[in-house]
């Protein structure tokens, strides 16, 4: 992973158990079952579309071919869809 990528996972995780200490709970969403639960059944099927997105993205920009704008917009239209249920 890069450095980048390192520090927005540790500065997440950091807010995280800020968060988590703030509101004395054990886990995110744990006072609404049934979002913690939309949630759970939600992320592994958007996780993986997150990914691609990343990818697409980055080959997007190395190249500048817009033949990936369209795949791009695929991949952020499948995590709408996949949020509809949360968000």
């Amino acid at each position: 992973m890069n450095p980048i990528g390192e520090d927005l996972r540790r500065r997440l995780s950091r807010a995280t158990e800020i968060v988590l200490r703030i509101t004395r709970h054990q886990r995110k969403v744990e006072n609404n079952p049934v979002l913690r639960r939309s949630i759970d059944v939600r992320n592994p099927y958007v996780d993986p579309i997150n990914i691609v997105q990343a990818e697409v993205l980055r080959r997007w920009r190395e190249t500048g071919d817009e033949s990936w704008r369209d795949a791009f917009v695929v991949t952020a239209n499948g995590i709408a869809a996949g949020m509809r249920n949360t968000g």
